[in-house]
C-alpha cells in the first residue's frame, strides 16, 4: 500500500505513513495473544519434545524451538533461563504421566497385589515407548536442588511401586525389603523399555511386537518377586 500524501495550505506535503500490519508485526501481535492467553509455556515444551523425538537432547535449541513454535529468539526465555529449565520442565510432565499411568493400571488391574504390581510393570514399559522423548529427558536430569519438580515426580512415581511391592510381601515385611526389591524391578522395567526404545529388542522380537516383549518381561517379573518373597517367608 503507498503512503498517503497529506498537505496543508503553507506546509509542503509530508508522506503520511498508514500502511497495512507487517508480516513481522503480525507475527508479535499473535505472539502476545500466546503470552495472554498463558499457552506459550506449553507449547514450547510440546515444542521441545517433538524435536527431541526428530534429533536428541544434545542437540535442542531455545533458537531451534523458538523457530519450531514460531515466535520470536528472544520468546522462550520469557518462561525459561535456559535449556536447563526446560529440559526439567519436560522432566516433570513425564514423571507426571508415568504416574498417572501406573495409578490407571493399579485401578484397572485384578485383585490381587501380584497383578497390580506387575500391571504397573507394564504400564512403565508402554509408556516409555509412546513417549520416548519424554523417556529420555526423564533419565537425563541431574538430581539436583535446582530441580524440586523433578524429584518429587520421580519420586511420587518410585513410592508408588515401594508401597505395592510392601503389599506383596505382606505385612511382615520390611520397608527397607519393599524398597530394595522394587529397586530391581525399576531396572528390571527400565532396561527392558530403554532396550526397546533404542531398537536392539524391537528387532529381536520381530513379529510378536511390544506386547509380546512385555508380557514375556511380566513372567520373568512375577516369577523373581514370588520367589524373593517366599525366601524372606522361610526367613
Amino acid at each position: 500500500m503507498m503512503p498517503k500524501v497529506v498537505g496543508t495550505k503553507g506546509n509542503p506535503a509530508q508522506p503520511e505513513l498508514r500502511m497495512d500490519m507487517s508480516a513481522e508485526g503480525k507475527e508479535q501481535s499473535e505472539e502476545r495473544k500466546r503470552y495472554h492467553h498463558g499457552d506459550l509455556r506449553q507449547a514450547l515444551i510440546d515444542g521441545a519434545v517433538e524435536l527431541i523425538n526428530q534429533g536428541d537432547v544434545q542437540s535442542l535449541s531455545l533458537r531451534a524451538l523458538a523457530r519450531q513454535v514460531g515466535v520470536s529468539y528472544a520468546a522462550p526465555y520469557h518462561h525459561f533461563a535456559d535449556k536447563v529449565e526446560l529440559l526439567a520442565e519436560v522432566a516433570t510432565q513425564g514423571f507426571e504421566r508415568l504416574g498417572a499411568d501406573m495409578a490407571k493400571a493399579q485401578n484397572s488391574s485384578g485383585s490381587s497385589p501380584e497383578e497390580v504390581l506387575l500391571a504397573e510393570g507394564r504400564a512403565y514399559v508402554f509408556f516409555a515407548a509412546s513417549h520416548p522423548a519424554h523417556y529420555r529427558v526423564m533419565f537425563s536430569i541431574k538430581r539436583t536442588d535446582k530441580h524440586p519438580r523433578v524429584i518429587a515426580a520421580a519420586d511420587a512415581c518410585f513410592e508408588r511401586l515401594v508401597e505395592d511391592t510392601l503389599n506383596v510381601l505382606g505385612e511382615t515385611a520390611s520397608r527397607d525389603d519393599a524398597s530394595n526389591l522394587a529397586n530391581v524391578i525399576w531396572a528390571a522395567v527400565h532396561g527392558a523399555a530403554t532396550l526397546w526404545n533404542d531398537g536392539p529388542m524391537c528387532e529381536r522380537m520381530g513379529s510378536g511386537g511390544l506386547g509380546a516383549y512385555v508380557e514375556l518381561m511380566v513372567v520373568q517379573l512375577a516369577e523373581m518377586v514370588v520367589a524373593f518373597a517366599e525366601k524372606r517367608k522361610r526367613g
